[in-house]
């Protein structure tokens, strides 16, 4: 029965993580096709939906495609659309600092770094993808108390087993 609760209590961390994520990307959806209304860039609506779905992804994010893009425009000599780039993906950045930790929590630098180390040593690309979600996923089971039970027994059992052997034999 309390692997199943555990089961429940993981499957409804993962679930909150996944729909606070769905929330940021649809704000960030909304920001990218507003700013790319704006300025009158050709399939808006098609850009603001993929760069929305690299957003969704953890790490990757919409500056995987926005930063380079500008960097292309200044080297044609496109200022504007560098200029408009970059406003736009810092909205969607401020956007995301000031949302992310309201929503989802937030998983620190380090630890992104680790889960998505660890998760490409593991499973490839789908592993880089999934470790951060791992961790944050095993954090809030952790501040849920759930592992609270176990730990309680484990220090118990370091206890039993320190005083066991500090006990000195009786001499004859």
């Amino acid at each position: 029965v309390a692997c199943l609760a555990g089961k429940a209590t993981a499957l409804a961390a993962f679930g909150g993580y996944l729909r606070a994520e769905l929330l940021l990307s649809v704000g960030v959806f909304f920001i990218l096709l507003g700013g790319f209304l704006l300025v009158g860039q050709n399939y808006a609506l098609l850009l603001a939906l993929g760069l929305a779905i690299l957003d969704f992804i953890p790490i990757i994010g919409s500056g995987t495609v926005m930063v380079p893009w500008a960097v292309v425009a200044l080297f044609t000599r496109d200022f504007s659309t560098a200029v408009y780039l970059m406003v736009i993906w810092g909205v969607v950045a401020m956007f995301r600092r000031v949302a992310e930790p309201r929503f989802v929590g937030g998983l620190s630098p380090i630890l992104s770094l680790v889960g998505i180390y660890v998760g490409m040593k593991v499973a490839g690309v789908a592993g880089m993808i999934l470790g951060p979600i791992l961790i944050l996923v095993v954090l809030n089971l952790v501040g849920l108390g759930i592992f609270q039970g176990f730990w309680m027994d484990v220090t118990a059992a370091a206890r039993d087993i320190t005083a066991i052997l500090s006990q000195r034999p009786e001499r004859k």
